[in-house]
């Protein structure tokens, strides 16, 4: 089923307190800057306990209070979950079922939660970092202890730089063995998940689009068929000089490459934000595959940029899915509307059920 209540306390704008949920599609209306996306951002929010907006967690709550909560209740196979957030004083706690968590993996655990934005072109154009968080948050989903390994990385890392910072080179060697260990892990995690989305991702795209591309994505890295111990002992006058880890999967990435030649290079702004929207979709469906678990997605105005016949076959490459939710302005067509929908209007915050 998926989200079947939502409440609200002093969140954005949000002024309607509670929200129940009964069909599969559920469809916000409204013009721009009612509060949709705010909507969307809630369910992202208790699905991650983070934003994907900027994160600016003084921003959720309500001008002149001090503090925000949200509640869902979630059901899955009759059995139902309620998960919290309250936010104060820029201090942020989860609760799963009125326990306190200490750990934002327990989230997980849930269904998956696919945005689908104006953002999401950080996928295709977004910094080396950004992508290296698409490709590790579908990591994390088919794999809970892949999170492990990334904090084990980061907090090794952290270290390494803490020395280079202090010209402190004593433990280096027994850093560098910890951080090789971990990163070898990540490095073959993220490139087995690449080459996953490399076996429809690029035939989609030449459907939806008829074109006749050979898109692949590649994986970058300054370890990659090289000794990482050697790599690190070369790059070791840089990283004193720098005084930070210069190589490593920290510093990965990939790239859309048609045949040797990178695609985003020429690729025009459509051809991007379709590739995007391809890459989110197969994001899901390869979670599906692995874990069994179907998607919620989030639609927030995106498929308004495709023309008729793209978004047709567009829609029609979509995976099945547990719940989704879109946000539409009034005068844009309903064709989207398919059977068990729940329609609500929203305007200045207030969101009141349609029929």
């Amino acid at each position: 089923m998926g989200f079947t209540e939502l409440n609200f306390f002093n969140f954005r704008n949000i002024k309607t307190e509670a929200l129940c949920f009964s069909g599969k599609n559920i469809f916000f209306v409204g013009k721009n800057a009612q509060g949709k996306t705010n909507l969307l951002e809630s369910l992202y929010l208790i699905s991650y306990g983070s934003s994907f907006r900027p994160k600016k967690e003084h921003q959720f709550v309500k001008f002149s209070e001090k503090n925000c909560s949200i509640k869902a209740v979630l059901s899955k196979n009759n059995i139902e979950d309620q998960i919290g957030i309250k936010i104060s004083n820029e201090k942020k706690e989860i609760f799963i079922n009125n326990k306190k968590i200490k750990d934002r993996k327990e989230l997980f655990e849930f269904f998956p939660v696919i945005t689908l934005n104006h953002e999401d072109l950080y996928v295709v154009n977004g910094s080396p970092g950004d992508k290296r968080k698409f490709i590790d948050q579908t990591v994390s989903h088919c794999s809970l202890n892949y999170l492990d390994t990334l904090r084990t990385y980061k907090k090794i890392l952290k270290q390494r730089n803490t020395l280079l910072k202090e010209h402190n080179l004593q433990y280096l060697n027994i850093l560098d063995k910890q951080l090789v260990e971990a990163g070898i892990d990540i490095i073959n995690r993220r490139i087995e998940m690449i080459n996953s989305f490399n076996h429809d991702f690029g035939s989609t795209f030449n459907g939806i689009s008829d074109s006749n591309y050979d898109l692949k994505l590649k994986y970058n890295s300054s370890w990659t068929g090289k000794d990482p111990y050697e790599v690190l002992n070369n790059s070791m006058k840089k990283d004193i000089l720098f005084k930070t880890t210069t190589t490593g999967p920290h510093r990965d990435y990939f790239t859309v490459k048609d045949k040797e030649r990178d695609f985003t290079k020429t690729a025009s702004t459509g051809q991007k934000r379709l590739l995007a929207l391809i890459l989110k979709m197969e994001q899901s469906r390869l979670i599906s595959r692995k874990t069994g678990k179907k998607p919620i997605f989030l639609f927030d105005d995106v498929l308004l940029e495709l023309d008729g016949m793209k978004r047709n076959k567009f829609l029609e490459f979509i995976p099945d899915y547990e719940q989704a939710f879109f946000t539409l302005l009034p005068e844009e067509n309903f064709h989207l509307l398919k059977d068990d929908s729940d329609i609500f209007v929203i305007e200045d915050g207030v969101v009141k059920k349609d029929g």
